[in-house]
């Protein structure tokens, strides 16, 4: 038994000589390392004004070695850089006339107006204090906080007693301002200034990609700009009697649409009955068809769209895709420009022809996807235009100066627009909103109009940019297609 333990002692010891063993060395190895270091930093100093230095009789040259260059680069695969897309070329702003420079109002005729109501409530029996005003480009709303007492119903009504006796145009009141206990009076300026389209169009907002298909509204009563997307609406429906600026706004929006978007990405349908001018927008690259002035062809109009609304459908079911963008991310070699219809006086397709408001609601229904959308006009917003069914599809509505207050009820549910001033001053229901906001529209004149369609129509730029080719071989004549598909049923 006593073997063993002698045996165990032995290992002991010998493990024990061969760790300190290795501790003395080690210690050896680490002064040996650091002389070395210290060695090479003083030599390297003085390497570096003698070239070499003696140590002990020998000369001492630090061995060095040669580092690799790294190259981070070489084991990752090159980048890909994508040549940068081609942008179809667009109209310059200098086609526009100058843009004024801004004159701030005058407080001396709006004081003067200002009195003037004050003195006009109180001859109609209706106390107030004049707490503020707001002045836009054409119509100062002055803001009145009434006496206790009054009943805000019962101002809403005296708008042509107030306007007679402060001896203005028109008055129209906002019984209460939307969010304030006040009473808002909008009185026209003695000077209007008109909304420049050029001014718009230099915004930063409008070149943004959060419009899709931006509108230049206009200017509100604050004077701020008013950019609507027709891609969000997704229809537009405008009112208007004659000589509102109907005209005026329908041009202003077809300019807002060109000057963002080439002929690849946008094609128009126009059918006009009234006398919009829209016939000369017939020298524009992005017409899919020529104005259309009868109503047989109209009605053609409307039909193919529909049918093109079905199959545009049928492809974004094919690929997976939401809508029209997602359909152009997707699949970009078979990328589908929008559409869009725009339809002035669609009084006379509603009364000649009882078939059409069918399709116009299918569209308004469905082709926001297909990326189809409908601007309609019209003077007589009665109850065999403004339909329920028409105007439950289009939530978006634009209402210049109406001749009664039950046109305006019938297209705002609201009074209001009988007030309006006209030239372009309207009232603008925004999708989602019940209050509609008070803007005096884009102005665009005809020798602006003349110029862009010219600039677009130079052949010259028409054949750099493909749009000549595009609109004469790959796209059939609406009519003669709807023809060829006729014998298909629309819901297929």
């Amino acid at each position: 038994m006593i073997e063993p333990k002698r045996e165990l002692m032995g290992a002991g010891v010998m493990f024990s000589a061969i760790f300190l063993a290795g501790s003395v060395a080690g210690g050896i190895l680490a002064w040996a390392f650091a002389r070395a270091r210290q060695f090479s930093s003083d030599d390297s100093s003085a390497e570096s004004t003698e070239g070499s230095a003696t140590r002990g009789g020998w000369k001492w040259r630090p061995v060095t070695y040669a580092k690799p260059r790294r190259n981070p680069g070489a084991l990752l695969p090159a980048p890909i850089v994508e040549p940068p897309k081609p942008r179809a070329e667009l109209p310059p702003l200098d086609l526009l006339a100058a843009t004024p420079a801004p004159t701030p109002p005058d407080s001396g005729p709006l004081d003067v107006i200002g009195y003037r109501l004050t003195g006009a409530l109180r001859s109609l029996k209706f106390d107030g204090l004049l707490v503020g005003r707001t002045t836009g480009p054409a119509v100062t709303r002055f803001e009145v906080d009434p006496a206790p007492g009054l009943k805000l119903r019962d101002l809403a009504h005296i708008g042509n007693d107030l306007a007679g006796a402060m001896k203005v145009s028109s008055v129209r009141i906002v019984a209460p301002i939307p969010g304030k206990g006040t009473v808002g009076v909008e009185v026209p300026n003695p000077i209007a200034e008109p909304v420049a389209f050029k001014a718009m169009a230099e915004l930063a907002a409008f070149e943004s990609a959060a419009h899709t298909m931006p509108l230049l509204l206009g200017r509100d009563l604050s004077g701020r700009p008013i950019i609507a997307d027709l891609a969000k609406m997704p229809h537009l429906l405008i009112a208007g009697a004659a000589d509102s600026g109907k005209s005026m706004c329908l041009n202003t929006f077809v300019a807002s649409l060109v000057y963002r978007h080439s002929p690849a990405t946008l094609r128009f349908l126009m059918v006009e009955h009234g006398e919009s001018g829209l016939s000369q927008w017939n020298g524009l690259p992005h017409m899919r068809h020529p104005v259309v002035h009868d109503t047989a062809r109209a009605v053609s109009l409307i039909e193919w769209a529909a049918l093109e609304m079905e199959e545009r459908a049928r492809a974004l079911v094919t690929a997976g895709a939401r809508n029209v963008r997602d359909f152009n991310e997707r699949v970009p070699h078979k990328a589908l420009p929008y559409i869009v219809l725009a339809i002035d006086e669609i009084a006379d397709l509603m009364l000649s022809d009882e078939g059409v408001e069918g399709p116009l609601a299918m569209l308004a229904q469905r082709g926001r996807s297909a990326g189809i959308h409908v601007i309609l006009t019209t003077e007589r917003p009665n109850a065999n235009v403004v339909t329920s069914l028409l105007k439950g599809n289009f939530p978006s509505r634009i209402a210049l100066r109406l001749t009664s207050a039950l046109d305006s009820r019938r297209l705002l549910d609201g009074i209001g627009a009988e007030s309006l001033i006209g030239q372009g001053d309207m009232l603008f229901v925004a999708p989602g909103k019940s209050d509609p906001a008070r803007i005096q529209g884009t102005f665009l004149s005809d020798d602006e109009r003349a110029r862009l369609i010219g600039w677009f129509s130079d052949p010259r730029r028409g054949a750099a940019n493909g749009w000549l080719e595009t609109a004469a071989n790959s796209e059939a004549d609406v009519v003669e297609q709807l023809r060829a598909r006729e014998v298909q049923p629309a819901s297929r």
